[in-house]
């Protein structure tokens, strides 16, 4: 939630009051005029600039505000004037083969975010923060992305959690996460919702970085894909008068050509950053499964039942090199389950610490250099889901979407190391066992997956699943 910055018009004391701390406190009503953000990196709907509204706050005796000065206001207080009202937009998700695009603003900021939903999984993206996946739900309605409180770090940065994209080499987390992102909407299949978001980076200049993400009808969640081109340098406005003429006709200018493009490149590390969710005010209850060369490392971090929220906290990164080319994060009191598909060998390293929030993951990828005209492309896909089986660089995910007349889908998604064409995959429930095949899908620039798709009657529930792929068998066990 964005919050705005006021000056103080006009102050009156309501009470005075002595706190436990033994210390006198004031509290007033202030009239205040919105000036802007309360981050001077992100901008505010112009309609809201100027206007005047009547806050509370509490101020130690005898350091009062007085006029002129500056406030910045809470959530609630910013939500008030950037939009009374929450978009109307559709609840639930949708229960057939479909997929459900919106347009709205699902958190009063004053800025639209475009809403895809198909019956395993409902994402919201904003365009205007850097084109971040901001919230991926299931059909239980709870977010796998954190959606922590507002804080501001001398005035330059804001925690708006998501999943959000970064290139090291602009600073961390740079220019793209607080930037606006230009949106093309995709309008060729009514059965899958696919949009381009783009931007030209100021901070390095030629650089623009494109963001695809699409959403299928039986997929639960979706597909990203993020390309990185370098465009060159800007021409200068004007030439260098003290280039060297003297040599022979058009050598100078071509060997001046010939080294120009030699020093027209830039290196680019391209990394995701995401804050997943933990339900309740206890944060860090997620435990991350990561696949590594010696095997799958559980990484868990639980903050003390008691004390001060900061003594648990501890700032070291914990790096792993990765294997299997997935990664989850499994909530230990919910059972829900994020996982991120990417491209082993493109990927670099995995980074897990934990933040005021809980948990935060960085996925790094290799540097790259690029010259004038060259870029690459990478792609992530984000699944939903409520139980997962993970082994040695093989993962097993089981997805339940939103029950229709009677019966509920199970969506099955396998990552393996082996490559045959199809997987046998048991489900033995209540009404019996049954057989379901799982077919090879190539995400786009993510790998390879095996998926399959089952129509189980609600009274099947508790069942156990099991796919043997060669090397490795894994089964879990869905409560439904």
């Amino acid at each position: 939630m964005q919050r705005l910055l006021a000056e103080v018009r006009k102050k009156e004391l309501e009470r005075r009051y002595r706190a436990k701390n033994g210390l006198e406190y004031g509290r007033y009503t202030l009239r205040v005029r919105v000036v802007g953000s309360a981050v001077d990196a992100l901008t505010v709907p112009r309609r809201v600039v100027g206007r005047d509204t009547s806050v509370r706050r509490d101020f130690l005796m005898p350091w009062v505000v007085k006029k002129g000065d500056l406030v910045a206001l809470g959530p609630d207080e910013s939500a008030r004037l950037l939009k009374p009202r929450r978009a109307r937009l559709a609840e639930g998700l949708p229960t057939g083969a479909c997929v459900r695009a919106e347009f709205g603003d699902v958190d009063r900021d004053g800025y639209k975010e475009d809403v895809m939903a198909n019956r395993f999984a409902r994402a919201v993206l904003a365009p205007h923060r850097g084109a971040r996946l901001s919230s991926l739900s299931g059909p239980d309605g709870v977010d796998r992305f954190a959606h922590p409180f507002d804080y501001t770090m001398a005035g330059k940065y804001i925690l708006l959690g998501g999943a959000e994209q970064l290139i090291v080499e602009d600073g961390s987390p740079g220019e793209i996460w607080k930037s606006e992102f230009d949106r093309t909407v995709d309008e060729e299949s009514p059965e899958i919702f696919e949009a381009t978001y783009v931007r030209k980076l100021k901070s390095i200049k030629g650089l623009r970085v494109a963001t695809t993400v699409r959403m299928e009808p039986d997929l639960p969640g979706v597909l990203g894909t993020y390309d990185v081109r370098y465009d060159g340098k800007p021409a200068p406005d004007e030439p260098d008068d003290g280039a060297d003429d003297s040599a022979k006709p058009g050598g100078s200018e071509r060997n001046g050509d010939e080294q120009e493009k030699k020093k027209d490149e830039t290196e680019v590390t391209f990394a995701l950053r995401l804050a997943t969710a933990t339900p309740g005010e206890t944060p860090s209850l997620n435990v991350f499964e990561i696949p590594c060369a010696d095997g799958v490392h559980l990484v868990r971090y639980h903050p003390p039942g008691f004390g001060r929220r900061w003594r648990w906290r501890d700032w070291r990164d914990e790096h792993f090199g990765l294997r299997g080319g997935f990664l989850v994060s499994r909530n230990e009191v919910s059972g829900n389950v994020l996982v991120v598909l990417f491209n082993g060998r493109r990927a670099s390293f995995v980074s897990v610490r934990p933040d005021y929030t809980g948990p935060e993951v960085g996925l790094v990828h290799r540097t790259r250099k690029l010259g004038k005209g060259r870029g690459f492309r990478l792609g992530v896909t984000f699944l939903v889901g409520d139980a997962v089986a993970v082994g040695r660089g093989s993962m097993l995910l089981a997805s339940l979407g939103s029950p229709h007349r009677g019966r509920r889908p199970l969506a099955l998604t396998l990552r393996t190391g082996a490559s045959p064409d199809r997987v046998r995959a048991r489900v033995t429930s209540r009404e019996g066992s049954e057989a379901l095949t799982l077919r090879k899908r190539s995400l786009p620039e993510a790998g390879d997956v095996y998926t399959g798709i089952l129509e189980l009657r609600r009274g099947a529930f508790p069942l156990t699943v099991s796919v043997t792929d060669g090397k490795v068998r894994l089964s879990l066990e869905l409560e439904g």
